[in-house]
């Protein structure tokens, strides 16, 4: 599977950070790659890990995946995001939903102004 939409999350290393909070082998593993880098970072990694049974958990990247969708989706077809992060299709409408953006698309610069009068108390 392709990783690469990864790369695109704003703010990348907060959300992986959060992602990972509840791991400490990958929490560990993020801080030396962070703060290393090439031979560096395999050495640290091969000596943090020497014994280890790394095992790299879904919920990782299911809570990424929510993340590009919750800032993709008004860029990016549904269709295609589900192709790009490797889920189908529903999951990713289940998420829009949850998120609150099933409109957003669709919105109109009507609606757009209604919403800013709106938010300053000018219509009901």
């Amino acid at each position: 599977m392709n990783f690469e939409w990864i790369k695109q999350i704003d703010n990348l290393e907060k959300h992986i950070t959060i992602a990972t909070k509840d791991n400490v082998d990958l929490k560990l593993m993020f801080d030396i790659l962070m703060g290393k880098s090439g031979v560096e970072a395999y050495i640290a990694l091969y000596s943090a890990f020497l014994k280890t049974n790394v095992r790299f958990p879904e919920t990782t990247i299911k809570y990424l995946r929510r993340v590009y969708v919750h800032q993709k989706i008004t860029e990016i077809p549904a269709q295609t995001l589900a192709r790009i992060i490797g889920v189908d299709e529903v999951t990713v409408y289940s998420w829009v939903r949850e998120f609150g953006f099933h409109d957003k698309k669709k919105k109109t610069k009507k609606d757009e102004v209604n919403t800013l009068l709106r938010e300053a108390d000018l219509i009901d």
